[in-house]
């Protein structure tokens, strides 16, 4: 069988994620507030890349409970996240450490920081 030279290294097959729940993330009237580089993600060889537990860009169910306030951006239930992205909840009423409700958008693959933030 012929592959043309071509070899497809990476044999996962990357599932697409829905969001089953509506989430709120905070930022200015112009975008959501972009996750940074070795605090809220880990950055090797400028690639931001899966950590365990995950991190990335935060989100709430329920903005009451958000320790922000401010201008918010909605995704509702049944968006699907793109390519390489995935989301966890991590607040306190699942065992996590963050505030209830509280919800990562992280990176399932490596990948450079301006395709996250896209």
């Amino acid at each position: 069988m012929s592959n043309n030279g071509e070899e497809n290294l990476d044999n996962e097959v990357e599932s697409a994620v829905i969001l089953t729940i509506t989430l709120y993330a905070f930022g200015n009237r112009t975008s959501p507030r972009p996750p940074r580089p070795n605090l809220d993600l880990t950055a090797i060889n400028d690639l931001v890349v899966p950590t365990q537990p995950p991190t990335g860009a935060s989100t709430f169910a329920d903005i009451r409970y958000a320790p922000l306030t401010g201008h918010y951006y909605k995704l509702d239930k049944g968006t699907q996240l793109p390519s390489g992205l995935a989301v966890i909840a991590d607040g306190k009423e699942v065992g996590g450490t963050h505030s209830l409700t509280h919800h990562t958008i992280y990176p399932s693959r490596p990948m450079p920081l301006t395709e996250f933030i896209e």
